[in-house]
């Protein structure tokens, strides 16, 4: 989730550096958190960005229209990372 997201539902960003100084959520980038609970991957990073790049608007909202939104692709990445993310090899 994105700080701003958070702030939407009455979190502080103070809760959230309280949360995450006692291990509840886990600081991917500069005002994006995850669950420390939560299992990491390898696209944790890729996820951060993604938040990061419209950080009041939920992830299913993008999702939803494709992630197409004000003339904007809402992608982060290349065709190398793509590749990655659906697990086929860079030949």
């Amino acid at each position: 989730m994105s700080s701003a997201q958070a702030s939407h539902v009455g979190i502080t960003r103070l809760d959230l550096s309280q949360l995450a100084e006692a291990g509840r959520l886990k600081r991917l980038a500069h005002g994006v958190y995850m669950d420390a609970g939560a299992p990491r991957d390898q696209v944790d990073d890729l996820r951060a960005v993604w938040l990061s790049t419209e950080p009041k608007t939920l992830g299913e909202e993008r999702i939803k229209d494709g992630g197409l939104r004000r003339g904007r692709a809402g992608r982060v990445g290349g065709h190398r990372r793509a590749l990655m993310v659906y697990g086929r090899a860079i030949r």
